[in-house]
């Protein structure tokens, strides 16, 4: 944590925290479910190698930021 996080933290009261802890909980397991589901889908994909995945993000990438 940094000073300003501290100094922030300790002025919150404790069920702002509490909240607030919930919250990201909340959103963790919605991510995880939404995760599931598309893996239950087969919505995802396998590498054999680090080769592979590099290549995998390097065509991700350049498939997202060429112009049209």
């Amino acid at each position: 944590m940094t000073r300003p996080t501290i100094l922030c933290d300790s002025a919150s009261p404790p069920e702002e925290h509490a909240r607030e802890a919930e919250a990201r909980l909340q959103a963790l397991r919605k991510a995880v479910a939404l995760g599931q589901a598309d893996i239950d889908a087969g919505r995802y994909v396998t590498f054999k190698s680090t080769k592979e995945i590099r290549a995998y993000f390097k065509n991700l990438l350049r498939l997202t930021t060429s112009t049209v």
